[in-house]
């Protein structure tokens, strides 16, 4: 099975989930979040246990500078074990 990435559309209202991998490394829908929102992710991250561990949650309500409720984070585990095909077991 082939697949390939395209540019994230994160969408104008309700709940947005992003990805981190484990020690805490934003993927690219991540990283542009942060950005708009004036680093709320970043800085919820540092105010948490949260480490991108597989299975791990972080809810962010409210952000500022993105029109999205809140900002769900999920954790994706380890870079190096995101294999094709693990990404359609998260859901």
């Amino acid at each position: 099975m082939k697949f390939s990435f395209a540019a994230p559309d994160l969408g104008t209202k309700g709940a947005i989930a992003v990805g981190v991998a484990e020690g805490r490394k934003l993927g690219r829908a991540a990283a542009t979040l942060d950005q708009r929102s004036g680093g709320a992710i970043r800085r919820a991250l540092a105010g948490s246990k949260f480490s991108g561990k597989l299975g791990e949650l972080l809810d962010i309500p409210g952000p500022s500078g993105v029109p999205q409720s809140r900002i769900v984070l999920y954790g994706l585990g380890k870079a190096e074990d995101l294999i094709e095909g693990k990404a359609e077991d998260l859901g």
